[in-house]
């Protein structure tokens, strides 16, 4: 059964030279059947001809020609550059190997014997054509593999450029960069980096870990926790230079991972000492612009505290003395029973015992003993009440004016409201009328001066809204929770705040009062407050419709911390 090739080399153009015409045609014939585009000679100048006009895949070559030899056709073929590839096979009845040598000495690579087998031509065609086929396949490869190399060697040429551009760049930033693994081995740093934590060298600085340049070692596990998430900023802690002095700095840094998989941390290092110094400056003077406001404030206060412990001491003054009338009274009566007593002991004088027990009975009549009886519990309840208020008023004032202590407490934001409209009664009856409405929500973690602080400015502005009004207006309270925060709005039926002014309100010694009538701190102290407690405070208002401050504070059940608590006062 004859073998069924799938030849890629089928549609080949193959030359055949031979003078023997009958050879011509036998080759042509089969190889036609073959399916291979057969082009002949009969002399070796007539092949070089057509070689000239149209290149063969293959040539199956006579070696005795007249004329020019098979031998010189396939050394010409084989000096041209442009024929040197094309496989040629000679054709011969010479059995000699000293031919078969030179056959091959000249280029030829393979040789055919007459008379021709069928098959073994078309199978050393097919080899051949293959052979060159995998060699034309194997340099177009080789082609591509050596222009993708040139590209690699432009990649990496650049590569290596962008990393000396890249180094160069992170030796020049204003900030230290560097590298580590995640057990914290220094891997690269810029200059910027030394000059930060006063080492000399990368050599030097390398055998420490990060670990060991924080001052606090939790700080390390604090930043190690946060950068599990890929990405750290802005992450302030406190480190030790190379000279033991403690310096405060920010890190950002990103996670990334290496060929090998290994993680290894992008780091970004700022010297923030001063800032930090600054920053305390600024906070002490916060605090003293803050006590001072709060002074300002009490002196508004101070004539409408005076005149409210006024009042509970009249009620009290008063009550006293009739208290010290009702007890002389009493101690008249108590004489006369002393005096009836005394004489009950002399048996003669029973006329005389008559009449003063008369007289008692009346004087008793008189005085409505009864009466002051039970109006001494009553006045001595009073008097225990104005006592009560005088000591809550100077409480709470005192507590108001103290600067009291910066650490965050649990607190009830509903008391400090109360507590509040406590001291600032005396400013705000007259002016509007006070609805609160409470509910039931969770504590916040506060300093309750400052919370104080917040509500009285706000309260006190609001007042001072009313000035403005002929009639009397109102101020509502509320508070509410919901989504772990907590709720409260100051609103006033005041004059108002026009929009141009609105969006100052909290800026620093911004004020619409006369020149020496505020400090123009108030607003930007709460601010600055409800801010360093983790919260907001926005403000809405229309000229004549009033005003509207909303502050939103977290509940305790978030557990807030207060890294900044320096800065409020």
């Amino acid at each position: 059964m004859e073998e069924n090739h799938t030849d890629t080399s089928k549609n080949n153009r193959i030359l055949v030279v031979d003078d023997d015409g009958m050879n011509l045609e036998f080759l042509t014939e089969f190889l036609n059947r073959e399916a291979y585009n057969v082009d002949t000679a009969q002399s070796g100048e007539i092949a070089m001809e057509k070689v000239e006009v149209n290149l063969p895949d293959l040539v199956l070559l006579d070696v005795e020609m007249p004329g020019i030899s098979g031998f010189e056709v396939c050394h010409r073929l084989k000096a041209d550059a442009k024929t040197r590839d094309i496989p040629v096979i000679f054709i011969s009845g010479l059995y000699e190997t000293s031919k078969k040598i030179r056959g091959f000495d000249v280029g030829g690579v393979d040789f055919v014997s007459k008379p021709f087998q069928y098959r073994e031509v078309l199978a050393r065609i097919r080899t051949h054509l293959r052979i060159v086929q995998l060699q034309n396949n194997l340099t177009q490869k080789t082609k591509i593999l050596n222009r993708q190399f040139q590209a690699i060697k432009v990649l990496e040429a650049k590569s290596r450029e962008a990393e000396e551009e890249m180094q160069a760049m992170i030796e020049f930033l204003p900030i230290g960069f560097l590298i580590t693994t995640i057990d914290g081995h220094i891997l690269k740093v810029n200059s910027q980096l030394l000059n930060i934590f006063g080492f000399s060298s990368f050599e030097e600085i390398s055998q420490q870990s990060m670990a060991a340049l924080y001052h606090d070692k939790k700080d390390r596990g604090r930043f190690l926790e946060q950068i599990k998430k890929g990405r750290v900023e802005d992450f302030e802690a406190q480190f030790k230079r190379a000279d033991s002095q403690v310096i405060w700095c920010s890190i950002s840094a990103i996670s990334q991972k290496d060929a090998e998989n290994q993680t290894f941390f992008l780091n970004s290092v700022q010297d923030i000492t001063e800032k930090k110094r600054m920053e305390k400056e600024k906070s002490n003077l916060l605090i003293q612009l803050t006590q001072a406001d709060k002074m300002a404030s009490i002196g508004q206060l101070a004539a409408g505290v005076a005149h409210e412990i006024n009042n509970p001491l009249g009620f009290v003054s008063s009550n006293l003395n009739s208290l010290g009338e009702y007890l002389s009274d009493i101690n008249r009566l108590l004489n006369l029973s002393n005096r009836l007593l005394s004489s009950v002991q002399d048996a003669s004088v029973s006329d005389e015992i008559s009449h003063r027990k008369e007289a008692v009975q009346s004087f008793s009549r008189e005085i409505e003993i009864d009466f002051i009886r039970n109006d001494i519990d009553d006045l001595m309840k009073d008097c225990s009440d104005g006592l009560d208020r005088i000591k809550k008023i100077v409480i709470d004032l005192k507590d108001f004016a103290h600067p009291g202590s910066i650490e965050p407490v649990s607190i009830d934001i509903n008391a400090a409201i109360k507590s509040t409209l406590n001291v600032a009664a005396n400013e705000l009856k007259y002016k509007a009328k006070i609805t609160t409405v409470l509910a039931d929500i969770p504590p916040i973690m506060a300093v309750p001066q400052q919370l104080n602080q917040v509500f009285l400015n706000i309260l006190m502005n609001a007042a001072q809204a009313m000035d403005e009004m002929d009639e009397m207006g109102e101020i509502t309270i509320k508070t509410w929770h919901g989504a772990s925060q907590n709720f409260i709005t100051i609103s006033d039926t005041g004059c108002g705040i026009s929009r141009e002014n609105l969006k100052e309100i909290f800026d620093p010694f911004f004020t619409t009062k006369e020149v020496g009538e505020g400090t123009g701190l108030g607003m930007n102290i709460a601010y600055n407050i409800i801010k360093a407690h983790r919260g907001s405070i926005t403000v809405e208002s229309e000229i004549s419709q009033g005003t509207t401050f909303k502050i939103r504070l977290p509940a305790i059940e978030n557990k807030i911390k207060f890294p900044f608590r320096q800065i409020v006062s």
